[in-house]
């Protein structure tokens, strides 16, 4: 019976440099993407039905004491009442524990 000792055989060379490779060119495409290429900033226009600005115009005339002196205003009743926040602060260091 004889024993035959061998080296191993290195085929995984081209592997590790294959998947080294890869992450590499995954990794410059993600970098080139994030910081060189500017994304279109308005790719859509916005149709003139949806351009409301005198609407918004309008708001510039409103004035609040006409909904504060009303009397649908006036006639609401409070439901819940205010919350009422703890002390600041802790009165013991280790009342948490």
């Amino acid at each position: 019976m004889a024993i035959f000792i061998e080296e191993e055989k290195n085929n995984g060379g081209w592997f590790g440099f294959g998947v080294v490779a890869i992450v590499l060119i995954i990794v410059a495409v993600a970098i080139y993407y994030l910081f060189f290429v500017s994304p279109e900033l308005i790719s859509v226009v916005i149709p003139p039905n949806l351009q409301v600005i005198n609407d918004v115009k309008q708001l510039s005339s409103f004035d609040p004491n006409t909904v504060l002196n009303s009397a649908f205003y006036n006639s609401l009743k409070s439901v819940v009442s205010p919350p009422n926040p703890p002390p600041p602060g802790n009165a013991t260091p280790f009342g948490v524990f």
